[in-house]
C-alpha cells in the first residue's frame, strides 16, 4: 500500500512538469503555441517515466530480494486458522501514478469546456506514454539484472 501512495504522490509532479515545460513559450494573453504544448507534454512524459521507473524498479528489486508482503490476514478455514498475505500486483502502481494526471485532465475540462483539445489531450496522452515507458524500462532492467 505504501508503494501506491508513493506512486500517487509522484504522479502529482505531472502538473508542475507540464507548466514548467510550457513556461518558456508562454506569451501574455496569447494561446500557447504548438512548441509550448509539445515541450510541456515531453516534460510530463519524461517526469512520469523517471518516477514510474524508480517506483517499479525498487518494488521489483524488493520482490526479488524476498521482501515482506504488504499485509497479513488470518482467516479460519475449518478447524485451522490460516495466514495469508496480501500482495498488491505491480500493475496497480501505474493507475496510481496516472490518477493525478487524469484528475487534472478533468479539472481542465471543467474549467474550460469550450476550449479546444490542444492542451488536454496531449497532456493526458503524454502521461500515459511516460508511465508505460517507465514501467517497461524498469521491467527490462530488472530482468536483465537478475539473469546476469
Amino acid at each position: 500500500m505504501r508503494k501506491i501512495v508513493i506512486s500517487f504522490s509522484l504522479g502529482l509532479l505531472a502538473t508542475p512538469a507540464f507548466f514548467f515545460g510550457v513556461l518558456p513559450f508562454d506569451v501574455n494573453g496569447q494561446p500557447v503555441p504548438l512548441k509550448g504544448i509539445v515541450s510541456g507534454s515531453a516534460a510530463v512524459a519524461l517526469c512520469l517515466a523517471v518516477c514510474q521507473f524508480l517506483v517499479v524498479w525498487k518494488s521489483r528489486r524488493e520482490a526479488d530480494a524476498g521482501a515482506a508482503p504488504t499485509g497479513i490476514f488470518t482467516y479460519t478455514a475449518g478447524e485451522r486458522s490460516r495466514e495469508t498475505s496480501l500482495r498488491l500486483p505491480a500493475w496497480s502502481l501505474m493507475p496510481a501514478m496516472l490518477a493525478p494526471a487524469a484528475g487534472f485532465f478533468c479539472v481542465m475540462w471543467l474549467l474550460d469546456p469550450q476550449a479546444s483539445e490542444t492542451t488536454r489531450l496531449p497532456f493526458l496522452s503524454a502521461a500515459i506514454i511516460g508511465v508505460l515507458a517507465g514501467a517497461t524500462l524498469a521491467k527490462v532492467t530488472v530482468k536483465r539484472r537478475t539473469r546476469g
